[in-house]
């Protein structure tokens, strides 16, 4: 999936880049994500660049490099310099070396850079992908170290969303914007995720912890690694920088992504029956995605007060308000000071569908400024007034979306 986005597309465009400069590259990535799905885009790309070919090669054994590559290549090098002379199948030879000793390759791929660099010309560039374990090794000036680590912006977070809601549209209005509120708030860095609660839509806590997945063995580790906010949110450092972070992202658990910084991914968060964890993310969702819609709400109900009442429809209601305190710039900026003037009107005075949008965003907004999470019955009551709004607002341009 991840390949199909736009990281991915600029992941292997920067793979491509250092192809075309003659360089060897490896590739570190988390263990879930596909190699076959990266290969295939890497060929396409290579194509298409007219770099010829790509080769992938199945290593077998516990041999040295040098043997398990020669092997595979069907030649008798005995070393470095012979074998990047060797005749090869294409230009460029992908090797996936998952479970393989990290140490060892490393170090050969170090000799291989050397030797194109001083000695030799390759006839061929290696493609290497490999786990976090290979996340020390060094970039040289013939070979380019690469490595999926906050890579996923909320951009591509979002790309995944829309395709899917435009390909499986929801059943109303409502769930539309509570996915878009799940997705922005626990999908962070996890396409997977993001498709998976647009497909459920899990309408609570309970039911998003149902959908989530991972093994019991994190726990330790979670409790183990410092994480979330470690680092900076918006400087990415080059990779985790302890062990339990590096098995982590290995498992595909854990990321950096800007305006987070590092962060464990939601799923790894069941096994530590982190339900705190799991509503504080759901609010922070919700609050990127509904106050906007408060704020939206806020000025149709000001249009639909002013072609009721006129253009000075905010000094005549609060000229009629019982009581004081209501303010007259207040009044037109906020919907809590709304809500307190229809308080102090007579009840007949204000349109119904208008004092029934008014008071259901201003109780949503309420509950999001107390950090609590909007639950959907309260989400789908105030879609539903604010649509009565706009249906009794005669030839209103604006709306939810």
């Amino acid at each position: 999936m991840e390949w199909s986005l736009p990281a991915g597309t600029r992941f292997v465009e920067e793979l491509v880049a250092s192809l075309a400069r003659g360089q060897h590259i490896v590739v570190v990535l988390p263990r879930p994500m596909s190699r076959t799905e990266l290969v295939a885009a890497l060929a396409r790309r290579v194509d298409r660049e007219g770099l010829g070919a790509i080769t992938s090669l199945l290593l077998s054994g516990d041999e040295s490099p040098l043997a398990a590559l020669s092997s595979a290549l069907g030649t008798r090098a005995t070393n470095v310099r012979e074998l990047l002379q060797a005749e090869p199948p294409s230009r460029v030879v992908s090797l996936t070396l998952d479970g393989r000793d990290s140490a060892s390759w490393s170090a050969f791929l170090l000799d291989a850079a050397k030797q194109s660099q001083i000695e030799v010309r390759p006839s061929f560039q290696l493609c290497v992908l490999g786990t976090p374990s290979f996340s020390n090794i060094r970039d040289d000036l013939f070979l380019a170290v690469h490595r999926w680590w906050g890579r996923i912006t909320q951009l591509d977070i979002e790309w995944i969303v829309q395709d899917r809601l435009e390909a499986n549209p929801p059943e109303s209005l409502a769930a539309r914007y509570w996915i878009r509120a799940l997705c922005r708030g626990l999908a962070i860095s996890d396409p997977g995720l993001a498709a998976l609660l647009v497909e459920q839509c899990p309408k609570d806590v309970e039911a998003v912890r149902g959908l989530l997945d991972g093994a019991d063995y994190v726990s330790e580790l979670l409790v183990r690694a410092p994480l979330d906010g470690q680092s900076s949110r918006f400087s990415p450092v080059r990779a985790p920088n302890c062990d339990p972070q590096k098995v982590l992202w290995c498992e595909g658990l854990l990321d950096w992504q800007e305006g987070h910084g590092i962060v464990v991914k939601s799923r790894a968060l069941k096994p530590l029956h982190y339900r705190q964890e799991l509503e504080r993310r759901l609010w922070r969702g919700q609050l990127e995605v509904f106050l906007p819609l408060v704020e939206l709400v806020r000025r149709d109900v000001c249009r639909a007060l002013s072609c009721h009442f006129g253009g000075g429809w905010a000094i005549d209601l609060c000229r009629r308000a019982v009581g004081k305190g209501v303010d007259v710039d207040d009044v037109e900026s906020e919907i809590g000071e709304l809500a307190k003037l229809f308080g102090s009107l007579p009840r007949h005075l204000i349109p119904r569908p208008v004092r029934r949008a008014v008071l259901r965003w201003r109780q949503l907004r309420n509950e999001l400024a107390h950090a609590e999470a909007v639950d959907y019955a309260l989400l789908e009551d105030c879609v539903e007034s604010y649509l009565e709004l706009l249906e009794n607002e005669a030839g209103s341009p604006r709306g939810l979306r």
